[in-house]
């Protein structure tokens, strides 16, 4: 049990299981010690901007094959508001920055939204809680970008708050009466 504790710590904080397998309990400890000066909190932060910057190499170089293993291994070793708070969203954001600043193609922006959009999506939180507070996502007429409402439904069920996904798109009266149905 000690053991499997380190080895969750561990993989937390970016290591691999097939490094850490081979490891005694004794040397788990002493790894985890290198570790133990920092929050969890700061931890989560320094590898949400670790995780940034190995992404956006990824972008410019177009390594999209190591781009997607990086973020199904990201999304995988953390709570999904973490995931999105740590690193979509600041991913997002230097991603639009750098297009702006002409070093990123629109091209490569819209393919980062699609591989987000690919790892938010195997997200699969319950759809529970209390139905008078269910909340409903959609982008109006003419708006294609759903990444945003992706995001915002995520964030909903990981605090109970159910949830029905309308997509992009939506004329006004029909949504209201899609929800009024």
């Amino acid at each position: 049990l000690k053991k499997a504790k380190l080895l969750a710590y561990l993989i937390g904080q970016g290591h691999t299981i097939s490094k850490l397998a081979a490891y005694s309990v004794t040397e788990l400890e002493e790894m985890k010690e290198v570790f133990k000066g920092d929050s969890p909190e700061a931890q989560k932060s320094e590898k949400g901007r670790q995780s940034t910057r190995s992404l956006i190499a990824h972008v410019k170089k177009y390594n999209l094959r190591e781009m997607t293993e990086e973020l199904q291994f990201i999304r995988l070793s953390m709570s999904a508001k973490d995931f999105i708070f740590k690193v979509v969203l600041p991913f997002l954001r230097e991603i639009g920055l750098l297009v702006a600043q002409g070093e990123l193609t629109v091209t490569q922006e819209h393919i980062v939204s699609t591989l987000l959009r690919d790892q938010l999506s195997q997200i699969n939180l319950p759809n529970i809680g209390i139905k008078s507070k269910e909340m409903a996502f959609a982008t109006p007429e003419g708006n294609q970008h759903e990444l945003s409402i992706v995001i915002g439904e995520i964030l909903c069920r990981s605090c109970r708050v159910p949830t029905r996904y309308l997509g992009p798109a939506h004329p006004a009266e029909c949504l209201a009466e899609a929800m009024n149905a």
